[in-house]
């Protein structure tokens, strides 16, 4: 009859500790809720899940953040640009782009001399990209590319799915 009072009493502790907000009781109360055995109520089976979840949540946070850094070194180690929000709304808010489906963007407002400018450092980029890799290869990847894109001309929609399409 005591280990029903004491487990009784024990689990009015814990919501007690709960309405307080005091997490770290409550914790500790349900560690020993647990220890002793004694059948969990439905609130502390809650509580018990709600730990894990947020457990699991700050584990996979930290994992994101990790991949994400990995990725961003694998990024700038290839010569890749890292995507910067700020200045790309900038971007976009400059050159005046017109969204006219998930694909095809029109840019109304660069001036010739930043036209310029970019053309050349895009072009400098995708040289040193198709230097990377081997001739015959990129060529076949390239033609399929151009093919993909002229879906356009016909009236058709391209795939944008190979991987020199953006190219």
């Amino acid at each position: 009859m005591s280990n029903i009072l004491v487990n009784w009493w024990q689990s009015r502790q814990f919501q007690a500790a709960l309405k307080r907000s005091n997490e770290r009781q409550a914790q500790q109360i349900l560690q020993t809720i647990e220890a002793s055995g004694a059948k969990l109520s439905l609130l502390e089976k809650l509580y018990k899940k709600q730990l894990k979840t947020e457990q699991n949540l700050v584990f996979y946070q930290r994992e994101l953040a990790a991949v994400g850094n990995r990725l961003k070194d694998n990024l700038q180690q290839d010569n890749y640009l890292v995507p910067e929000q700020n200045f790309i709304q900038f971007i976009r808010n400059s050159f005046k782009f017109i969204e006219h489906d998930k694909a095809i963007l029109q840019c109304t407002g660069i001036e010739a001399e930043v036209f310029d400018n970019f053309e050349d450092n895009l072009a400098q980029f995708l040289l040193a990209d198709f230097e990377k890799r081997k001739p015959d290869a990129l060529k076949n990847k390239l033609s399929k590319a151009i093919q993909d894109l002229e879906q356009l001309k016909r009236g058709g929609d391209p795939k944008y799915d190979l991987s020199l399409s953006p190219h």
